[in-house]
């Protein structure tokens, strides 16, 4: 399991237990979202590219 995965879902057990206050929570969902669009982001600017590179040499160098 993905190590973010695993900390969202043990914050949101511990949310639903009452362990994490709601201004915690949505805190962290914020930053939770803006890292999952950080590492989209670093993944899209790797595969663009990795992309027009393969349509250029006409091959697939990258899969």
């Amino acid at each position: 399991m993905d190590h973010m995965e695993m900390v969202y879902k043990g914050l949101l057990n511990n949310f639903r237990k009452g362990n994490v206050n709601l201004i915690e929570f949505t805190n962290f969902m914020d930053s939770y979202r803006e890292t999952a669009l950080q590492i989209y982001d670093m993944k899209n600017a790797i595969m663009q590219p990795a992309e027009q590179l393969n349509q250029l040499v006409q091959t697939k160098i990258f899969y």
